[in-house]
C-alpha cells in the first residue's frame, strides 16, 4: 500500500510473501532486489521483457541468481527512470 501526500509519493509499504520465501530461502540480496523491482514500479517503470540483453532489476523474470547479485539500479534502470522524469 502506498500514501500520496501532496501529489508525492509518502509511503510504501512492501509485504513480501512469506509461502515463497520459505519455499526458496531466499537471501537478504534476493530480497532487496524484488524490493528494488516493485519500488521501480512506484517510478512508473513497467516491465522490460526477459529477453532484454542486460542484467536488469527491472526484468520481468531473473534467475536466482541473478536476484543474488543484482539488488542495486543498474546503468539501464537509471536510463528508464530519467527517460519518464524529463
Amino acid at each position: 500500500m502506498w500514501y500520496i501526500i501532496d501529489g508525492s509519493v509518502a509511503n510504501v509499504d512492501v509485504i513480501g510473501n512469506t509461502y515463497w520465501d520459505a519455499v526458496y530461502g531466499w537471501t537478504n540480496n534476493q530480497r532487496r532486489a524484488i524490493a528494488e523491482h516493485e519500488i521501480g514500479h512506484l517510478q512508473l517503470i513497467g516491465e522490460i521483457p526477459f529477453w532484454y540483453p542486460d542484467s536488469i532489476l527491472m526484468r520481468e523474470s531473473a534467475t536466482f541468481e541473478e536476484l543474488n547479485s543484482i539488488y542495486t539500479p543498474q546503468y539501464s534502470d537509471i536510463v528508464l527512470v530519467n527517460q519518464v522524469y524529463r
